[in-house]
């Protein structure tokens, strides 16, 4: 599995109102940043979650890929991250499942 590297919020250039694609693999939307920890709004849930940038595997993504996201689905995403290296690796997987999906007209 991939490891994680640190970062703060601003160099991640995340703040709230941001789309993140959370460790959990699913994308959530910024509502509070404070020191190391940040607040987010699953976009599958009305309960609020909590990660630490210094450890967690947030990264800022687009309104798009958070719909692709949800589109494949929490476990064929698990899937795909276990077999990849790098976020550009796992980025061109991503689109090559939804392209497949778009094929077949599942979620498309």
């Amino acid at each position: 599995m991939n490891t994680q590297i640190k970062f703060s919020a601003e160099k991640k250039n995340i703040v709230v109102g941001d789309i993140v694609e959370r460790c959990d693999l699913l994308p959530a939307t910024v509502t509070r940043i404070e020191n190391d920890n940040v607040d987010m709004l699953p976009f599958l849930s009305n309960q609020e979650c909590c990660c630490s940038l210094s450890h967690c595997g947030l990264r800022k993504i687009t309104k798009e890929f958070a719909a692709i996201l949800l589109k494949i689905g929490k476990k064929r995403l698990a899937e795909l991250w276990q077999n990849t290296r790098s976020y550009e690796e796992y980025d061109k997987q991503i689109y090559n499942e939804y392209e497949k999906l778009k094929k077949l007209k599942i979620g498309g």
